[in-house]
């Protein structure tokens, strides 16, 4: 059975920052369905759409071999807007177990 757990305090990461200095975007990584990392070419993916075809290289870092240093910044969580409180309360706490509606739904 699944319980709710309150978390006191939780911190969020920017990952998308932080990756993005070093990093490249993988464009239409939907479509592919292998990958393979390599540590003599630590830089890039080689992927594949389907299994029997050939491998494509793509390039994941900017700078080859430069791995970025430390960690990226701590996202303070903004919590739920008034609006967003209001429409859980209304529409989703009748299917929400009684003993977590309070958790789940909270008051506005």
């Amino acid at each position: 059975m699944n319980n709710t757990i309150i978390l006191k305090q939780t911190n969020w990461l920017d990952w998308k920052s932080y990756l993005q200095l070093d990093f490249l975007p993988v464009r239409g990584i939907q479509k592919y369905h292998s990958f393979r990392f390599c540590k003599a070419d630590s830089s890039a993916v080689y992927v594949k759409r389907k299994s029997g075809e050939p491998e494509a290289r793509v390039q994941l870092m900017k700078r080859a071999a430069v791995l970025p240093q430390g960690m990226p910044n701590t996202v303070t969580a903004a919590g739920l807007t008034a609006e967003r409180r209001r429409y859980l309360r209304m529409h989703v706490r009748q299917y929400v177990r009684p003993a977590c509606s309070d958790s789940t739904c909270p008051e506005e």
